[in-house]
């Protein structure tokens, strides 16, 4: 998607998300370089030929800008808000390129937060004007305790940078630990399976959403129609929490390079929730679409 991207299926996409009433899409944002150096440092290995345009410089090139520009208009043409992670899957320059799982020494080592931080100024110069966009600066980074004093300040130093460049978009991390700490976000993310395990969420002081509601399913009717009874007492939970949002993970299932049948990967296949490889709406989008159009519209100048 960030090296040779299919604008008309992403708009497909949109467009359909669109017709079925969602108002936000978010989107893992990897950066190019990110490729070269995972199949060097994890692979080991030379880089696939597909991925030959990937940009060896950590900052991106305007060709990859312009991929990031199209895919923030097509959102935009379809009345979406869209939200994109920023620092999960980064090059060497910024962090690990094995991933994000208690990767720390991207909060800790200045070198890497410098990178960081041009890579921030870069895209708050050309995006501050743009309205419509949420970042997400990490998703689910699952540190130890110890390491949240760190991560809030790292998170309020990158909050400071883009707002020093301009930059007013929400800010928030994709993870149940952006609930301690909300006071340095904009509004705290949450992914889980358990809705109900988080009790009341409305009376914090800024807003909270489900951003990754988990439901994994199979491919058979029984499973399809499981997973659909299961989003609809996932909504239903999330209004009777006081939440601000509910958002399913994922749109449909995820498109590879590889597919190497581990448990984490078929994990991930599962979970697509709303729609089929072909379009067509899976049992799950079909109840998330009539959800979404009973649901209390939004009223001017107060939160959704």
């Amino acid at each position: 998607m960030w090296i040779r991207p299919d604008l008309g299926a992403i708009r497909a996409d949109f467009q359909r998300m669109q017709q079925a009433g969602l108002r936000l899409v978010r989107i893992h944002y990897h950066h190019s370089k990110w490729f070269r150096d995972y199949y060097q440092d994890v692979l080991r290995q030379p880089l696939d030929s597909y991925l030959a345009l990937a940009d060896e410089s950590a900052l991106p090139s305007e060709r990859s800008l312009r991929i990031l520009d199209a895919v923030i208009q097509l959102s935009q043409e379809c009345g979406l808000v869209i939200c994109l992670d920023l620092f999960t899957l980064v090059p060497r320059e910024m962090g690990d390129p094995r991933g994000w799982l208690g990767m720390r020494e991207r909060i800790v080592e200045e070198p890497r937060v410098v990178w960081q931080e041009k890579f921030l100024k870069r895209i708050a110069e050309r995006y501050r004007a743009v309205p419509g966009i949420i970042w997400d600066l990490w998703n689910e980074p699952r540190l130890a305790r110890d390491d949240e004093d760190t991560l809030r300040q790292w998170a309020q130093r990158h909050k400071n940078t883009l707002r020093a460049s301009g930059d007013s978009h929400l800010v928030t991390i994709g993870d149940p630990l952006s609930l301690r700490l909300i006071d340095v976000l904009d509004y705290a993310s949450l992914h889980t399976d358990t809705i109900r395990s988080f009790g009341n969420v409305g009376g914090y002081a800024r807003p909270v959403m489900f951003g990754e509601v988990w439901n994994p399913s199979g491919s058979s009717e029984p499973e399809e129609a499981r997973q659909r009874d299961k989003l609809v007492q996932d909504a239903r939970e999330s209004l009777a929490s006081g939440a601000a949002g509910f958002m399913p993970w994922q749109w449909t299932r995820q498109a590879r390079l590889w597919h190497n049948a581990s448990d984490a990967e078929r994990w991930d296949d599962e979970l697509g929730c709303c729609v089929r490889e072909d379009g067509s709406l899976k049992p799950a989008g079909r109840a998330y679409q009539e959800l979404i159009r009973a649901a209390p519209q939004p009223v001017a100048g107060k939160n959704p």
